[in-house]
Order: C-alpha cells, then sequence, then structure tokens
C-alpha cells in the first residue's frame, strides 16, 4: 500500500478538525454557553439616562441598570446575557425631551450577536449581524 498523498492527508486533517469543533460545539451547548453584549448608543444632541432591565421568563432580573450618557456616547454591558437563551430587554430613557420618560420593550429571541439599542426621539433596538 502505498503512503497517501500530501492533499489526501491534508484533506483528512481538515475533516477530522472540523468533525471535533463540530462535536465541541455540540457537547458544550448543554454544560457551558458563552455570553454576549447589549450595547447602548446615545445618538441624541443632549444627555439621557438610559435605564435596560433584561428578564427571562418572568424570572429575577439577569440585568437592572442605568446609564447616564452624554450626546453621541456609548455604553456596553459585557457578557451579562447567556447565549442561546430568549430575553425580554426593557430600555426607559429619561432626558429634557417631550416624550420624557420613553419606554420600549423587546423579545430577543436565541441570543447570540450583540444587541445595540439605540436612544434619540425613540429607542430602536438592532442585533448586530455577523
Amino acid at each position: 500500500m502505498s503512503p497517501p498523498s500530501r492533499r489526501s492527508l491534508l484533506g483528512g486533517i481538515a475533516t477530522v478538525g472540523l468533525g471535533v469543533s463540530a462535536g465541541c460545539s455540540a457537547f458544550g451547548t448543554g454544560t457551558s454557553r458563552g455570553a454576549t453584549d447589549i450595547v447602548l448608543h446615545n445618538e441624541a444632541s443632549d444627555p439621557r439616562t438610559v435605564a435596560v432591565l433584561v428578564t427571562q421568563d418572568g424570572d429575577e432580573p439577569r440585568i437592572d441598570t442605568s446609564f447616564e450618557m452624554a450626546p453621541n456616547t456609548r455604553e456596553t454591558i459585557n457578557n451579562e446575557v447567556l447565549m442561546n437563551a430568549d430575553y425580554d430587554v426593557e430600555v426607559t430613557m429619561t432626558g429634557e425631551f417631550a416624550d420624557s420618560p420613553y419606554s420600549e420593550t423587546h423579545s430577543w429571541q436565541d441570543a447570540g450577536q450583540p444587541l445595540h439599542v439605540i436612544v434619540h426621539e425613540q429607542i430602536v433596538f438592532a442585533v448586530q449581524v455577523g
């Protein structure tokens, strides 16, 4: 029997590597999950107080915090939300504008990529792509 060619050897290693990484990924879902972020953006020209309340299935809040945000700034809540779960994210902003306080709730399904919350005259939720 002749030794395998370089191409078949590399192909075999790549296939095994994909299988191992896929197996680790599937195995890890029941025992350990990563976490993701919530990124707040104040796009208004005046300061805002932004309160964030994140709950899961009506349980105790996972996040209950607020930030004093200067105009055109951003704050990040790092690694407080477990991935692959569903959350309700309620954001309330107050400041010197007509509808203060103003609140919106977003149903964040299967959290994975960071959730961006943009505050201006309204509150916009956008899940990061990629």
